[in-house]
């Protein structure tokens, strides 16, 4: 992607960028017209000033565009960033489209980290944890609630067959453990 379609994507900044060079312009083309008709300006004078002014306009688009440049190339960075697991914040710089576009980056880091822990704390067993997804329609923090009530259904049928097998076997045991029907009845009776 050039510097050219990046620019276009930018609403803001390429009217911007467009007032900032075509307003010197005007107004030094407009200043050539009005003063070549009159007699006493030197046309060498109004043409060096029109240089001038172009040159001086062309330098602060330069500069504009680099920096606006060099903030896209940061978020570029950062996505890919990103996407290969590293959840860096990324600086806000003014208040433009890119600076909304960073914010953005922000809080999806941000929103990625309290999956990570919430994601460790399950892992852990830690079946208590709370999350809370990022909207209604935020797929995969929907997806962990279900599967952290999943486990929790899951650990209670666990439960509840320990129990079972638990008592089953101590029931064995005392069967095992008793020959004499009265004293196996006592036993019974009090377990």
């Amino acid at each position: 992607m050039n510097l050219f379609s990046m620019l276009q994507q930018l609403k803001f900044s390429r009217q911007l960028l467009a007032a900032i060079v075509t307003t010197p312009l005007l107004l030094a083309f407009g200043g050539v017209m009005y003063f070549n008709n009159k007699e006493h300006v030197n046309p060498v004078v109004l043409n060096t000033l029109l240089c001038v002014v172009v040159v001086a306009t062309v330098v602060f688009a330069f500069y504009y565009v680099r920096q606006l440049s060099l903030r896209i190339v940061h978020i570029k960075n950062s996505v890919a960033d990103l996407a290969e697991g590293k959840l860096n914040p990324l600086p806000v710089e003014g208040s433009d489209e890119v600076a909304a576009i960073a914010v953005s980056l922000n809080q999806l880091t941000a929103q990625l980290k309290h999956t990570a822990e919430f994601t460790r704390k399950i892992g852990t067993g830690d079946l208590h944890a709370l999350f809370q997804p990022a909207s209604e329609s935020d797929l995969i923090g929907h997806s962990l609630l279900k599967m952290k009530d999943d486990l929790v259904a899951i650990k209670a049928e666990d439960q509840k067959r320990i129990w079972a097998t638990e008592s089953l076997a101590h029931f064995a045991n005392v069967l095992q453990s008793n020959t004499n029907l009265k004293s196996l009845s006592d036993e019974i009776i009090k377990n």
